[in-house]
């Protein structure tokens, strides 16, 4: 199942498309979470993986942005009772949802799904990871009949639950600028960019992704664990290609956002030799290079 996520584009957006995901090998869109049981009390976890590829393709109205091969994987550990919800959620949305059984998965379209209960993961397994006694696990896998996971790209998933979330550090003794003109002190100097100047060209920031794939709890940010609150598998399951449309909408924005004044800027800098080195970025949209500068990705 290609899933149009943007169409009426033409060859600037191709152009594009290659400069700020292309060239920096961002045509997967890599979405990673694990949240566990913040007290340390039970076996609570719930693990989400999007792995999205995204492409440029002809279209009635001329080129467009697609999912070529949709990819959700998910996983919770919770108590037994809570896994049948989960049962019970998922086939009530595969039947509104119009998927049809062949052998052991469900088929629609190009999409196949898989899910299981388990006792334990072969993860765990290896890790020596226990899971409490009434405790069960729920898997679910969303793919293009196509696509390929790689051993590494499950491997990535199941690290995250090894390192545990980021510490919050703590807040050292920064010098607080009042007057712009301040900075000039620190040329030449290498810069790091974070969601600022991304939000600022009208990309949506990060935590769009918190609620739609039902990460966390929108105001109060405390992880979603366990069946009343997650919404994962009825926006999921239901109508997969609407949910795989909305996941894609970030990328939509970045190949439609104009290079902002702070980018130019950033730029003539560059080129004066005030700032050196390639630009450090957590963001996957690219605008750094499309304002013709180097980045060096960071995001884990």
């Amino acid at each position: 199942m290609s899933v149009e996520i943007l169409n009426g584009l033409n060859e600037k957006h191709l152009d594009r498309f290659e400069k700020q995901f292309v060239e920096n090998n961002r045509t997967n869109l890599e979405l990673l979470w694990v949240r566990t049981q913040q007290d340390g009390i039970g076996s609570r976890r719930r693990m989400i993986n999007g792995l999205d590829k995204y492409e440029m393709k002809e279209s009635k109205n001329g080129l467009a942005l697609v999912i070529s091969e949709p990819y959700a994987w998910y996983q919770t550990a919770c108590p037994e009772n809570e896994i049948k919800e989960y049962e019970n959620i998922l086939k009530n949305n595969l039947i509104v949802g119009n998927w049809i059984k062949k052998d052991n998965v469900y088929v629609l379209d190009d999409l196949v799904l898989e899910y299981w209960i388990k006792n334990i993961d072969n993860q765990d397994i290896k890790k020596n990871r226990t899971i409490e006694t009434g405790y069960k696990i729920f898997e679910i896998e969303v793919k293009e009949k196509n696509r390929k996971i790689t051993e590494q790209d499950i491997e990535n998933r199941w690290n995250i639950l090894i390192r545990g979330i980021r510490k919050k550090d703590e807040r050292g003794n920064p010098k607080i600028i009042n007057n712009i003109k301040e900075i000039q002190d620190f040329f030449p100097m290498q810069v790091e960019l974070g969601c600022g100047p991304s939000t600022e060209a009208g990309i949506p920031p990060l935590h769009y992704f918190h609620t739609l794939y039902s990460v966390q709890e929108a105001i109060k940010a405390t992880p979603i664990l366990g069946p009343k609150k997650d919404n994962l598998l009825n926006d999921l399951v239901k109508d997969p290609k609407d949910f795989f449309r909305r996941s894609g909408y970030m990328y939509a924005k970045a190949l439609t956002a104009e290079v902002t004044p702070f980018y130019k800027k950033l730029k003539e800098l560059h080129d004066e030799g005030k700032i050196v080195g390639d630009i450090i970025t957590n963001n996957f949209d690219g605008l750094a290079m499309l304002a013709g500068l180097k980045e060096k990705f960071v995001r884990r």
